[in-house]
């Protein structure tokens, strides 16, 4: 296959209108797939969210300046696949206005769980730059920014930050009015995985093998206890990595305030202030992300598995929800 993307068609006085083109050839065959996000009445000096429910904007016509400023390389789209795993293209920062205007496309059939065949029109990934456009921590010259697909012009129905944005414009509207916030109570485990660690199947056409559940430890080396929820030692034994985590997240701005070790074997929580819905969404898929990259550095991993130790309490998300006024 051989694609070739044409250019963006020409910002106009009252509706922005970001084209991309893409001819492809098959077996001989030529066909032209297009797709146009139109932005009615947006101004580029106060680019609104794509979240009905943030009221947040941003200045496009500052963007790039002030991501060189932050020593910013490449900006990171970020969507996730029906199953909350990441997915993106990273975008040079002379790129990131034509980015946060819906230049980046994808292939929907390449992604598990999303609905289209392989022949389908490419979903775009818009850059959410209102709530979006920060340095990751721990890849400080990458800028990390929430992203919603687009297909032909308007919002693609399965993504899941669309599926939140058309229920937030719900409430918003009469009788509701209301704005909902959310907070997370984040559980996790973190595991060293062992070298003997072997695919349960030798099979070479696996798309996600499955390994030996008695090929990882708990992060600590400590004896295990029947019952080690907010157990002090494996809580310290832990803060190599939590406490860079944490930092992480501070700086971000998402005030945690406590954390401890919970009932499973290496499981922790972290709790965080709330704020609204769409961004807390938007945050804890940061947060998985974030904790995993962390947890690597130190010769582990992260895993937000419900259960994966059979004989120990599994993690949740326990959901603290409060309705406001809008206005």
């Amino acid at each position: 296959n051989t694609f070739r993307r044409g250019p963006r068609a020409p910002t106009r006085d009252r509706s922005i209108r970001v084209a991309s083109s893409v001819m492809l050839v098959r077996s001989g065959r030529r066909r032209s797939l297009s797709g146009v996000v139109s932005w009615p009445s947006k101004d580029r000096a106060t680019w609104g969210s794509l979240l009905p429910s943030s009221k947040k904007t941003a200045n496009l016509l500052t963007l790039e300046e002030g991501l060189r400023r932050n020593h910013i390389k490449y900006c990171l789209p970020a969507y996730v696949d029906m199953h909350g795993v990441p997915k993106t293209k990273l975008v040079p920062v002379d790129h990131a206005v034509s980015m946060c205007e819906g230049s980046e496309l994808f292939t929907g059939a390449a992604l598990d769980g999303v609905p289209q065949d392989a022949s389908d029109d490419e979903v775009c990934a818009v850059a959410d730059a209102a709530v979006g456009g920060f340095a990751l921590p721990y890849q400080r010259d990458v800028a990390w920014f929430p992203a919603s697909l687009y297909l032909n012009g308007e919002a693609f129905e399965p993504c899941s930050r669309n599926i939140f944005a058309r229920a937030a414009a719900k409430a918003k509207e009469a009788p509701f009015r209301s704005l909902m916030k959310l907070g997370v109570e984040a559980e996790f485990f973190v595991f060293r995985q062992g070298e003997e660690s072997t695919p349960v199947s030798s099979l070479p056409d696996l798309a996600k093998p499955c390994y030996d559940a008695g090929s990882f430890s708990p992060f600590s080396a400590l004896p295990d206890l029947d019952k080690p929820a907010y157990d002090v030692a494996r809580l310290l034994d832990n803060l190599p990595w939590l406490d860079e985590l944490v930092e992480h997240m501070q700086e971000l701005g998402w005030g945690v305030y406590s954390f401890d070790h919970e009932d499973g074997t290496g499981q922790v929580e972290i709790d965080f202030d709330f704020c609204e819905a769409g961004e807390m969404c938007d945050r804890f898929v940061l947060l998985r992300t974030m904790a995993n990259a962390v947890a690597r550095k130190h010769g582990a991993y992260a895993t937000w598995m419900p259960k994966p130790l059979g004989h120990r309490t599994g993690s949740g998300a326990h959901l603290n929800v409060s309705l406001h006024d809008f206005d």
